[in-house]
């Protein structure tokens, strides 16, 4: 997500301000800049929740196809470990990047 948001903001300037040449005659657009931080935290908390949702229902399945994991089958806990251990690894980063982008942007 973060990779694309300051090209996002470059070209949403490009274009409101008419490649940078004459502002009175150009189509400007005031942006609320706490909006768009609500916007993006709020796209980011969303994508977190959408995929721990995701993560949920992979370890329910799990659960269905390899055994319990309240009974300790080795197979479920050699899958699900890995899995969850990925998943907050990458829940980490995301919303670091995200946090980074709303609160740090200029």
């Amino acid at each position: 997500m973060f990779f694309w948001y300051p090209k996002l903001k470059a070209m949403l300037e490009i274009v409101c301000t008419g490649n940078g040449r004459d502002m009175l005659n150009s189509k400007s657009v005031a942006m609320n800049r706490k909006f768009l931080r609500f916007g993006i935290l709020s796209t980011g908390l969303s994508s977190v929740l959408g995929c721990l949702f995701m993560v949920v229902s992979m370890m329910d399945l799990i659960e269905v196809r390899l055994g319990s994991l309240t009974c300790g089958n080795p197979w479920a806990l050699a899958t699900t470990i890995p899995l969850v251990a990925l998943s907050v690894s990458g829940f980490a980063i995301f919303i670091s990047a995200v946090f980074y982008e709303s609160i740090f942007d200029q």
